[in-house]
């Protein structure tokens, strides 16, 4: 099951959807990975001009996955990709948009 879906809208709007719907879109190292490789992925795509980022199930994101976050030979690892999957979000030349919803 791939944690991040992938649609294109049309040429240039790509929508990631957060596929964790049993932890609430918690990020986890494996889905904070594949949302950054799906980050960059879409920017190397010069028709692309803007991502829009959602989440499956009821809740948007959870927020950082607390059980892998606790974890002590986790936790510097877990930090890690966040800290590069904001740095992702912040300096991407794309516009980015989380849908969220209540």
């Amino acid at each position: 099951m791939s944690l991040v879906l992938i649609e294109d809208i049309d040429p240039a709007i790509r929508v990631l959807t957060l596929n964790r719907p049993d932890k609430r879109n918690a990020l986890s190292i494996a889905l904070m990975d594949e949302l950054r490789l799906a980050i960059l992925s879409t920017q190397a795509d010069l028709a692309r001009r803007v991502i829009v980022l959602m989440g499956a199930g009821p809740v948007f994101c959870a927020g950082l996955d607390l059980v892998e976050a606790s974890d002590s030979s986790l936790a510097h690892q877990s930090a890690q990709l966040l800290a590069s999957l904001y740095e992702t979000i912040c300096t991407s030349p794309l516009i980015v948009i989380a849908a969220v919803h209540a």
